[in-house]
């Protein structure tokens, strides 16, 4: 995942990991993904029905009060990257109006919202850029395994996102040589 954060994160050269459970805190439509970080222990969480949440994350650029960040996702929980952004990194994605307030939005999306029917166009700048499927069995009529291959499937980020990183960052963050430098 590619993800515009609303917080200044220090570059490090290698990727973070964030191991924090989560859990489901309330009923739909307000239902929320909360954190279970410090001064929880094994009875809350067993209480709080959490689970286990591991993300991966890298810092690819950052200025003022906005980073970029790869997210790598080990485990697949409800909101897990965007409550680990705001929870844990304390810093929430980019239109994200569930885990942030919304008194951050970008020239760029004040123009898409004017052309928008709707004026509260503010879209989440978070991004699945690639998923990859190890592995995946093709079977035959009869339900035998013919053949085993590895699928990816890649996602040029959104014209709103490519524009975010040009404007903040200055970069391209779906140019094939700014990818080079920095594919994990």
């Amino acid at each position: 995942y590619t993800a515009v954060v609303t917080s200044f994160i220090p570059r490090h050269l290698d990727k973070r990991t964030i191991k924090v459970p989560v859990a489901i805190s309330g009923e739909p439509p307000q239902e929320r993904v909360i954190c279970l970080n410090d001064g929880y222990d094994e009875e809350d969480m067993i209480i709080n029905k959490a689970q286990e949440a591991i993300t991966e994350y890298k810092v690819i650029a950052g200025t003022g009060g906005y980073s970029l960040l790869w997210l790598y996702p080990l485990t697949g929980r409800k909101h897990q990257l965007r409550v680990h952004c705001a929870s844990v990194l304390n810093a929430p994605i980019l239109g994200d109006v569930k885990y942030r307030d919304t008194t951050k939005i970008l020239p760029h999306i004040k123009k898409l919202q004017s052309q928008n029917s709707s004026s509260n166009f503010n879209p989440m700048h978070l991004h699945l850029s690639k998923i990859a499927i190890r592995d995946w069995k093709l079977f035959n009529a009869v339900g035998k395994v013919v053949k085993r291959k590895d699928i990816e499937v890649h996602a040029p980020l959104p014209d709103y996102f490519q524009k975010t990183t040009l404007m903040i960052f200055g970069i391209d963050a779906d140019n094939d040589e700014f990818l080079a430098r920095y594919v994990v």
